[in-house]
C-alpha cells in the first residue's frame, strides 16, 4: 500500500527532504556547472561522499 506525502507537509518524509536540502546546499548552490560531464562528475563524487 503506498501512502502519498500530503502538500504542505514535508515532515511526513524526513529522509527525503534532508537527502533533496543536501544536495541543493552542497551541490546545486555551491557550483556553477559548465557541461554535463562536470556535472555527472561532480555528483558522482558527492553521491559517494554523501553515502559514505
Amino acid at each position: 500500500m503506498l501512502n502519498w506525502i500530503q502538500p504542505g507537509k514535508p515532515t511526513q518524509n524526513a529522509y527525503i527532504e534532508r537527502f533533496n536540502n543536501s544536495f541543493h546546499r552542497e551541490m546545486l548552490a555551491a557550483h556553477l556547472f559548465h557541461s554535463l560531464a562536470r556535472v555527472r562528475q561532480l555528483v558522482d563524487e558527492w553521491r559517494h561522499d554523501y553515502n559514505a
